[in-house]
């Protein structure tokens, strides 16, 4: 029997939900593949169709991520500054980060060592290079290298807001870093 699209994507997303939650309830360690078959309602095949490895939930994790940031693109008004659109990009973030705490904290350090490379999403990229054309940022600044030391800051914020036993939001301790390095793309007056 062939499985259309549609369903292997519901059962992907399904078994990748699963595994989240279980992640954060009960650590990524300790969660078995077994344990996300059981959650999910599929047999243990069906999760190793989806995810071979478990290393394989956490690049999803990473990737899901990137792709609704890089989703929020297309929705930028022409008049916005670069520096408000890259903002909202990281208030973006942040939010998230602050719903999803417990799986952050669980999958970060895995993310941290699995990932060759942060990946830069194409939304920062693109937010630098309209601040270059519009004059915001020295057009001598390389928009990948600038989208590079933005996702450094990201990811160290990050790694220090999740080592806080009482952590407050994360927006304002992730924007003031942002804030630093995007006045610093501006171009010298």
């Amino acid at each position: 029997m062939m499985v259309g699209p549609r369903k292997r994507e519901r059962t992907r997303s399904a078994i990748l939900e699963t595994a989240l939650s279980l992640f954060a309830e009960h650590g990524y360690e300790t969660t078995t593949m077994a344990d996300i078959a059981a959650g999910a309602g599929v047999v243990r095949q069906t999760v190793l169709n989806h995810f071979p490895r478990k290393d394989d939930f956490v690049l999803a994790w990473g990737t899901r991520r990137r792709e609704a940031l890089d989703a929020l693109t297309p929705v930028v008004p022409d008049d916005e500054t670069a520096w408000t659109t890259i903002r909202q990009l990281y208030a973006t973030l942040a939010h998230v980060n602050d719903q999803e705490r417990a799986v952050a904290q669980a999958l970060h350090p895995y993310y941290e060592t699995i990932a060759c490379e942060r990946h830069v999403p194409a939304a920062i990229i693109n937010a630098v290079e309209r601040g270059r054309a519009k004059g915001e940022f020295d057009r001598l600044v390389s928009a990948d290298i600038a989208g590079e030391v933005l996702t450094a800051v990201y990811f160290d914020a990050l790694s220090r807001w999740l080592r806080t036993a009482e952590p407050g939001p994360f927006e304002p301790i992730l924007l003031t870093r942002i804030d630093l390095v995007v006045r610093g793309l501006a171009p010298a007056r």
